[in-house]
């Protein structure tokens, strides 16, 4: 799919962005089902490859690939693989024996550039890939499972007990270390819990898990917290670079017991943020009294981001100030330092409740990537979006000083198309996947399924050239590709590597041709195409296979002259430009007619490629100048 086309023929060109930015689908798939299929969980690699996680209930499709669940009246799970273009690579059915026929809240992480792992929970005995694992009792229990690009299980671990395990997050660090955090409600004297074959112990009350293991799944360590009461939402993790592990658990009833130490919450349900070392050592914790706290992100400079639903509270006291809601169903997005002082707060107003879980966020080097659901309308980055279906989603990045740079939306025609998850990779574009209900709209392509899921990639901020419009030109013509400054690379399909190409129409016979350029920034890469088609002009030409004009000499210094053949008098504008696309030179310039050349003196430039277009009446052309 060309991005953006915007032809750039070689004239002056005032400030060039160094970096052009891209807003764009790029592509869209959809997952098609007879019943109801739920995307839950999407990742990319750094080959720019997406993992979608999700659950079924009646008969899936991904084009030739398709699964019919193991028992209808259940659910059971799906793992799919696309390439970078979209292209369906392979997919994997989980499913349940022997129990209530459930496994679903499947989760996705990437753990290098060869594995990932996936989690999720289940009841009954677990089928995954070639293995099975069995479930604890009759509650739902966890599973963790790494996986291969290639989709091959390498490892398998189970957590559960007699009472369910619910909320989950997990995080790997940059050594490949994995934490998870778990919660189980309270199940009646001698509850148990056990972390695979490891450890098994009895519940006093409801509780909270934080595990670390090591990158073959093997359990190092383990903490837990109980709580007379449940907690209501999932904790978030956080890790740096020094191996510290941060779990967020937001809404705090009341009393929570640390091993031996019991936590006083001084503020009505506040978030705590407590921190370990690699050791499983606590290091420090911090009660951070927001309630409109859901997820939490920490940067390499240990600030911390908070999101969340301010929800039913009329009023929100955030450090000095007091946040005053349009209604019940705002959000808010909040930077601390790393003493918890706040930096800045961001609110986003929604008329209505949206999707709960479906409100995620993401940081990346530069910026923190917000999404919201919607149904009718909602306020982020001072735009409106207003819904034309059931739900939308909405996505908005902001610098790190709060600054927001861009927002945009999915549109749907008819009952829903919801962000279940995405995923912001290295080249600053979003994978996303979600569920649909009847015709969807992704830029250039609309996918459209009475039921089903989709996945789709969004052009954010990868480097894509832009080559213009196909075009016309004579064979007295040339003009000028250019592909803006500033990425790592260039190649042309003409095996030039510079960002401009000449076309000289002269050089061609009559016929279309196809002209693309690959460019690379930051191990990113991007593509365009352009046709250009030559149409034969008899006249001054027409037993001339040589150029109308000739710059001699080439290369040169200080002046060239200009000999012109077969035209007529005139006023011609001559423009030089750089590789980068600075000019250097602009002139008009007089032709009376006659065979002597028209010198030109040439700028002090460094030396290098540059090019010499002339355009005038009825004539286009551009030549490559060598200055040494």
């Amino acid at each position: 799919m060309k991005i953006l086309p915007v032809l750039v023929a070689a004239c002056c060109l005032s400030a060039l962005p160094a970096f052009p930015q891209s807003n764009d689908w790029s592509w869209a798939k959809p997952i098609s089902t007879s019943g109801y299929c739920f995307a839950e969980s999407v990742i990319t690699d750094l080959q720019h490859n997406s993992y979608m996680a999700g659950s079924f209930d009646h008969y899936i499709s991904f084009g030739d690939t398709a699964f019919t669940p193991h028992t209808y009246g259940g659910t059971d799970s799906f793992l799919a693989k696309y390439d970078p273009n979209g292209g369906f690579s392979w997919a994997l059915h989980f499913y349940v024996t022997d129990g209530v026929l459930f496994v679903y809240n499947n989760k996705l992480e990437l753990m290098n550039d060869s594995s990932f792992v996936v989690y999720g929970q289940f009841i009954g005995i677990l089928h995954i890939a070639d293995q099975l694992v069995t479930g604890n009792g009759n509650g739902w229990n966890t599973y963790v499972a790494k996986f291969t690009t290639s989709g091959t299980l390498v490892n398998l671990y189970r957590i559960g007990g007699t009472t369910d395990v619910f909320n989950l997050a997990l995080k790997v660090d940059q050594d490949g270390n994995l934490f998870l955090t778990a919660q189980t409600f309270y199940g009646g004297y001698g509850a148990t819990m056990s972390f695979g074959d490891d450890t098994t112990f009895i519940l006093n009350s409801s509780a909270e898990f934080l595990a670390k293991f090591s990158p073959d799944l093997t359990l190092n360590w383990l903490y837990k917290y109980e709580c007379h009461y449940n907690l209501a939402e999932a904790g978030s993790l956080m890790t740096d670079k020094s191996g510290n592990v941060t779990l967020m658990i937001p809404d705090v009833p009341s009393d929570i017991y640390i091993n031996q130490d019991t936590l006083h919450p001084h503020t009505p349900y506040p978030a705590f943020f407590h921190t370990f070392n690699s050791g499983g050592i606590p290091v420090s914790i911090h009660e951070v009294p927001n309630h409109a706290i859901n997820w939490s992100l920490q940067d390499s400079d240990h600030n911390f981001y908070t999101y969340g639903g301010i929800w039913q509270h009329d009023t929100l006291v955030l450090g000095h100030d007091t946040i005053f809601t349009q209604n019940p169903y705002d959000l808010l997005l909040v930077r601390y330092d790393s003493l918890f002082n706040i930096k800045w707060y961001r609110q986003i107003h929604r008329g209505d409740y949206g999707s709960w879980d479906s409100n995620p966020f993401q940081l990346t080097d530069e910026q923190i990537v917000v999404g919201v659901n919607y149904e009718t309308l909602v306020n982020i980055c001072s735009t409106t979006f207003t819904s034309g279906s059931h739900s939308e989603f909405a996505f908005a990045f902001y610098n790190k000083d709060g600054t927001c740079t861009d927002a945009f939306t999915t549109k749907s025609k008819y009952w829903l198309v919801n962000a279940c998850g995405f995923n912001v990779d290295d080249c600053n574009d979003l994978v996303i996947s979600g569920d649909m209900g009847g015709e969807t709209y992704f830029g250039q392509d609309t996918l459209n399924a009475p039921n089903g899921s989709y996945i789709a990639r969004f052009h954010h901020g990868s480097p894509v050239p832009d080559l213009g419009p196909d075009t016309t030109i004579t064979n007295h013509e040339s003009i000028v590709l250019l592909a803006p400054p500033g990425y790592d690379s260039y190649l042309w399909n003409t095996g030039d590597t510079v960002n401009q190409l000449v076309v000289n129409g002269s050089k061609f016979t009559a016929g279309t041709y196809q002209f693309w350029v690959r460019v690379r920034q930051n191990g990113c890469e991007n593509s365009d195409s352009v046709k250009i088609t030559i149409r034969y002009s008899p006249g001054f030409f027409e037993n001339e296979k040589n150029q109308a004009i000739w710059i001699q000499p080439n290369p040169a210094h200080s002046e060239v002259s200009i000999q012109f053949s077969g035209v007529s008098p005139g006023d011609f504008i001559i423009e030089m430009t750089s590789l980068r696309g600075e000019c250097v030179l602009k002139k008009q310039i007089r032709f009376d007619g006659g065979k002597d050349p028209v010198l030109l003196s040439l700028p002090e430039s460094e030396p290098g490629i540059y090019f010499i277009r002339i355009t005038g009446d009825q004539l286009q052309l551009a030549e490559k100048l060598i200055i040494i």
